[in-house]
């Protein structure tokens, strides 16, 4: 389903208004009931709109012979939602845009995820989770799904030894960033510098083929967002919650491998996660715990001589 095949099947069937059906040989259907498709197009990814009718179709004897590699990617894929929930409990504290329902859906799809890897209808319960996640998606326009881990994922598509799948990219990048987000709720920090927006404009559309303008854009739009005051009441709970999941990590990770997930952690130089880990704010349509780090000049501590990112 993360093939440009499948989005372009997608779109296209959308302008034409004819259903599309997608017949599931193994758990990973990521995106595959998503009304937003993403297409490369002259090189820059450009998400576009297919409210067409969508129908999964599954058997479950094909998908208890899914190969390993298939589920291991769709465990991998559904626990870096991990990220993304943090990430939309945020935004709905700074704009007001949350629902409680489509969270808690959401939520208990990952938390089953990563309960029933070792189950017998593993590849079953993994696929109808992704259903489950994708109700909440379409609920509230992607905004559960949309955390730091999917930019951060974007920038790191043309990184690295060798070519990670959307999914290891997202996942990889949530280890990362939940030990960051955690470190950034539990230690006091106050504003350490201002972001010079104009060159950090500069430099990602150099990097990625944005447009600079539209890049400057969304950072100008993010910022007034990012008022860490009104996170006062809830930064207690956040940064007790980030650092169990900071906890749960290792473990996640280590089921993953066992799932018989590539092992992508010695894939990417400290330089190239820094790269991204930086970048990632700036993406349009992106803000997330990283555009706060980023205002209050936490981020910039990474590219510091002595950062450490602990992964």
């Amino acid at each position: 389903c993360e093939s440009e095949l499948y989005d372009a099947a997608a779109y296209f069937s959308a302008l034409k208004g004819i259903p599309l059906a997608y017949a599931a040989l193994s758990p990973e259907a990521e995106g595959v009931l998503s009304p937003v498709v993403t297409l490369k197009i002259k090189n820059k990814p450009e998400r576009l709109y297919a409210d067409n009718p969508r129908f999964l179709i599954a058997d479950e004897n094909e998908l208890a012979a899914a190969p390993k590699e298939s589920v291991a990617a769709a465990f991998a894929s559904l626990a870096s939602h991990i990220v993304s929930l943090v990430d939309y409990r945020v935004r709905g504290v700074l704009t007001g845009d949350f629902c409680r329902a489509s969270y808690n859906l959401a939520r208990s799809a990952v938390s089953d995820s990563i309960n029933a890897v070792y189950a017998e209808n593993a590849a079953l319960r993994l696929l109808e989770n992704r259903v489950r996640m994708a109700a909440a998606e379409i609920f509230t326009d992607g905004a559960v799904s949309c955390g730091g881990e999917n930019a951060a994922a974007e920038l790191l598509e043309s990184c690295g030894k060798s070519r990670l799948s959307a999914a290891e990219r997202k996942f990889f990048a949530s280890v990362i960033l939940i030990d960051l987000y955690a470190a950034y709720f539990s230690a006091p920090h106050e504003l350490l510098c201002v972001p010079d927006y104009g060159a950090r404009a500069e430099e990602l559309a150099a990097y990625t083929g944005y447009g600079e303008g539209e890049i400057l854009k969304n950072m100008l739009a993010c910022a007034p967002l990012a008022r860490e005051e009104k996170l006062a009441p809830h930064i207690r709970q956040l940064a007790e919650e980030t650092e169990t999941l900071r906890g749960w990590m290792p473990k996640i990770a280590a089921t993953y491998l066992k799932l018989g997930g590539r092992d992508i952690f010695r894939n990417f130089t400290y330089a190239e996660l820094v790269r991204a880990v930086c970048r990632a704010p700036d993406l349009p349509g992106a803000f997330s715990v990283l555009t706060l780090m980023r205002e209050s000049g936490a981020l910039e501590l990474l590219a510091a001589e002595n950062a450490k990112i602990s992964f």
